[in-house]
Order: C-alpha cells, then structure tokens, then sequence
C-alpha cells in the first residue's frame, strides 16, 4: 500500500508555516529573512553533522525563491501526479514550479 502525504515549510518573512495535504498544520511567527549559510543545503539528512537521515522516501521535492501563499500550496497539490499516475508529462513546460510568484 502506497502512503502518499504533502508537507510544505514556507517562510515568509514574518511566519513559519506548514501545510499537511494543503491544510494549514501549524505556524509560528517568526520575524526576519532566512539566515545564509555556508553549509550545504541537506534534504532528508543533516549535511552538517552527517547523521538524522530520514527513514521513508522523499519524492518531487521542490524549492523556491519566495514564499508560497495557501492558494499556492493547494495548487501544488492537486497539479503533482501520485505515484500511482506516472504517466503524466514530467516536462518543466508542462509543470512549470521554479518560480511561483508569492502574494506579497
């Protein structure tokens, strides 16, 4: 049986937020821009420490370059195939998500 779940993490200046199947799970206010870093950028491990792997599969894992507003988020949603439709065209034309624009 194939478990399929949607997790987003958005900052947008002011808050943490994060959407669980497009659904507004939690936030947090947090004031300020994203600290830079010259540590690489790890997904599903600690590149720093080199440990915490995550257990599990990551699949269509996206990042942009502004925050995502809750429109946004559900459209991300309901526009990725499932694991189940993988027919689907994986083309950059037919799914553009590089750059979103945010609502601010």
């Amino acid at each position: 049986m194939c478990i399929r779940d949607s997790v987003v993490t958005v900052h947008d200046g002011a808050r943490d937020l994060i959407y669980l199947n497009g659904i507004l799970a939690a936030e947090k206010d947090v004031l300020g821009n994203l600290n830079t870093t010259t540590h690489p950028l790890g997904v599903g491990y600690d590149p720093i420490g080199g440990s915490l792997f995550f257990k599990g599969s990551l699949d269509e894992v996206m990042i942009f370059d502004g925050a995502l507003d809750a429109q946004q988020v559900a459209c991300l949603l309901y526009t990725s195939p499932s694991p189940r439709d993988r027919t689907r065209s994986r083309s950059p034309r037919d799914r553009t998500r590089s750059r979103m624009p945010s609502s601010a």
